[in-house]
């Protein structure tokens, strides 16, 4: 074992300073997490009902009323899902290489199984699909290697969300290991840089898209770092669901130009009233969140599928009805 000399200094690598706060010990997220479940279950029905509306026959041209209201839900998940990731950071206890490890493995065996189901289910029965498509969509990579517009099986349109999440997840371990002992400023600085960044992303094109959502997901990030401060809990829980309704007007209205600084507000409000409430009080919602927070990733994925098919013309197809969003099935 090599034994530094005093006072002579060396360069640390990424796994030793991911052990710089191995002495720190790990926090729990809090037991009850009904607030979460509610945010995720607005997110997943949000897009539910709006792909429902569309398929229905409704009209939800961009920057309309439905569209922000999907768009919404898509943001409402990125909060969400970079505040629990954190949180399942710092339950796993792991310092060192083992920490990011085991946290890749975990995501990929989350993600990747339904997507690749979907995907090939979408190459076999979506008459519009091009099979030149199937590996950016397997390895969700789409954005990528498919610049100017995602290029995903219709059947699935849900699935271009995943490539942001999957970049996302990268960098959440460093996060974590810079952000865990350090000032929330610091955060806030890396914030204030994120929404840079994301006003130039339209300049760099779709391959950079990542850095026009970056902000939003810090809004879980800034979460997690101040309900690890300590308890703030002071409002009551059934404010909860205003504050969600208040917070998402900021989001829809919008505009093409200001859009990405929209969403870096919105993600950065929703991060700093989350940990001020109280969970949410009633019981029905509570069991119908936690239900649906918990199969929310299949439901995102196989809704749109099972719409498409419930609301058949068989005037164009036996079994599709024709999207007017979307190129004839």
């Amino acid at each position: 074992m090599e034994i530094p000399v005093i006072g002579q200094r060396r360069p640390l690598n990424f796994g030793e300073s991911l052990r710089t706060n191995a002495k720190e010990p790990a926090l729990n997220p809090p037991s009850d997490a009904a607030n979460l479940d509610f945010l995720r279950a607005v997110a997943v029905m949000l897009v539910f009902f709006v792909h429902l509306y569309d398929i229905s026959g409704g009209h939800s041209g961009k920057w309309g009323i439905a569209w922000n209201l999907g768009r919404l839900g898509i943001l409402l998940f990125f909060v969400h899902t970079a505040l629990v990731l954190m949180w399942s950071l710092e339950r796993s206890g792991l310092e060192g290489w083992r920490l990011p490890i085991a946290f890749y493995i975990r995501r990929i065996f989350r993600l990747y199984p339904l997507s690749i189901v979907c995907v090939l289910l979408g190459c076999r029965f979506d008459l519009s699909w091009k099979d030149s498509n199937i590996w950016p969509n397997l390895t969700l990579t789409q954005n990528l290697f498919s610049p100017g517009r995602y290029e995903v099986p219709p059947l699935f349109t849900p699935l271009w969300t995943l490539p942001l999440e999957v970049q996302m997840y990268v960098i959440l371990p460093l996060l974590f290991v810079m952000c865990r002992s350090r000032p929330p400023k610091l955060l806030l600085a890396g914030w204030s840089l994120a929404v840079v960044g994301a006003l130039i992303q339209p300049k760099l094109g779709d391959r950079f898209e990542i850095m026009k959502y970056l902000p939003c997901f810090l809004g879980g990030v800034i979460a997690w770092r101040r309900m690890r401060n300590g308890e703030t809990r002071q409002l009551a829980g059934w404010l909860w669901p205003i504050a969600i309704a208040i917070v998402s007007i900021l989001s829809m209205a919008t505009n093409k130009t200001f859009d990405p600084l929209h969403i870096a507000v919105f993600g950065l409000c929703l991060g700093f009233c989350l940990p001020y409430f109280k969970e949410i009080p009633w019981p029905r919602i509570r069991a119908a969140s936690k239900i649906v927070a918990r199969y929310s990733y299949s439901i995102y994925l196989s809704h749109f599928l099972i719409q498409v098919f419930i609301f058949n013309d068989a005037v164009h197809h036996p079994m599709f009805k024709n999207i007017r969003q979307l190129p004839l099935l």
